[in-house]
């Protein structure tokens, strides 16, 4: 399943005209464009070219039409995407709001790319959110050492939200903030399209820009609908667990990034690989917070079995299928009863060809009239 995120704004600009026109629509030519002879200066035309085309998809999604689950758009020139922004804006107020606050993004201006996360599906967003959820879990139960409870008391979860920096933005799958702190010490990523397996391979990112971060990551061996809806397909899948830290020397400052897994299967061919990994709770504290922590932290860690995600996994693939498989036919609704709390009944929304067949519904004094002139008989 590819289910393409979509958002009503007010006052839509032609997206049912596009609709209509062609299932798959054709980029507009760069000469075409509307644009200032001061933008037209700042950008040579191959960034012209890639910021009307990372437009098109960002529209293409608003309309609620189809596209690449994880396009990537490479400028020559980081002042690009602010160009995009502005050829957002200058199209449409609403199509500038859903790019800023609907579509999730990941822009580095020392590389110039800009990757769009579109497109996910049911394997993809529970498998991150439950495993956040068994993580929550058992932060719990260590929050039960009074001394590390203060500490626990300022984790929480930011979800999707935007880290931002300077020169950098990044959405991750999941994360767990700190309260104070500017940037999440900990994040999740899953990859299950080949799309986001290249997201993967750029979680040095969140190295090169977040110090002292660590990034859980699972890489599920992808399959085609038309592959995973059979009853006997099983997914693959490998865990990562990747922490750094900054560290001084003689020729300047480095981050140094720890393997503390590196690509550990933990399900194949339908089975569960013996096998657990931990995470320190430390990790899950901020760098600059982490000299205070008592020693009983040395001890505490998260722990997750490989037989869990395996489990995990296997669940969720009977959800998969349901949700690749061909809509059923909606249930015919005639219309929609409200109950008030003092038990008057009210028909709302109703369908307007079957409105002249429904008898007004009888108020809660003729319903108990009703009631009191058929008396029951013992």
């Amino acid at each position: 399943m590819a289910s393409t995120r979509t958002t009503k704004f007010i006052g839509d600009h032609s997206c049912d005209q596009k609709k209509k026109s062609t299932d798959t629509p054709r980029l507009p030519s760069p000469e075409l464009t509307d644009r200032s002879d001061n933008d037209s200066a700042s950008e040579d035309n191959t960034d012209r070219e890639v910021i009307e085309k990372a437009f098109q998809v960002i529209k293409d999604t608003f309309c609620g039409l189809r596209t690449e689950a994880y396009p990537v758009f490479h400028f020559e020139n980081p002042s690009s995407f602010q160009s995009l922004q502005a050829r957002l804006e200058k199209d449409s107020v609403n199509l500038s709001r859903f790019f800023k606050n609907c579509v999730r993004f990941d822009w580095n201006a020392n590389t110039c790319d800009l990757l769009l996360r579109l497109m996910t599906t049911v394997i993809h967003d529970s498998f991150g959110l439950l495993v956040m959820r068994k993580i929550d879990a058992e932060l719990l139960c260590i929050a039960e050492d009074p001394a590390l409870l203060p500490f626990y008391d300022e984790i929480f979860p930011a979800g999707t939200a935007s880290i931002k920096g300077p020169d950098f933005s990044k959405s991750p799958d999941a994360q767990l903030a700190y309260i104070g702190a500017r940037h999440p010490p900990f994040v999740l990523e899953v990859a299950y399209t080949q799309e986001e397996k290249a997201v993967l391979k750029k979680v040095v990112d969140y190295y090169m820009k977040i110090p002292g971060c660590t990034v859980l990551s699972f890489d599920l061996d992808y399959a085609k609908p038309s592959i995973r809806i059979k009853e006997n397909h099983a997914h693959n899948g490998a865990v990562s667990l990747v922490t750094s830290k900054t560290e001084d020397r003689d020729r300047g400052r480095f981050t140094i990034i720890e393997n503390l897994i590196e690509e550990k299967v933990f399900r194949e061919a339908g089975k569960a690989i013996e096998g657990a990994f931990e995470i320190p709770f430390r990790l899950f504290i901020p760098l600059e917070h982490r000299q205070d922590l008592p020693e009983s932290a040395n001890d505490a860690s998260v722990r997750i079995d490989f037989a869990f995600l395996a489990k995990l996994l296997s669940k969720l693939e009977p959800q998969q299928r349901l949700c690749d498989a061909p809509p059923e036919p909606s249930v015919e609704i005639t219309g929609i009863i409200e109950r008030k709390r003092n038990g008057e009944e009210i028909l709302i929304n109703p369908d307007p060809k079957r409105l002249k067949t429904l008898e007004p519904l009888p108020s809660r004094s003729q319903r108990l009239q009703s009631v009191s002139t058929h008396p029951t008989t013992d």
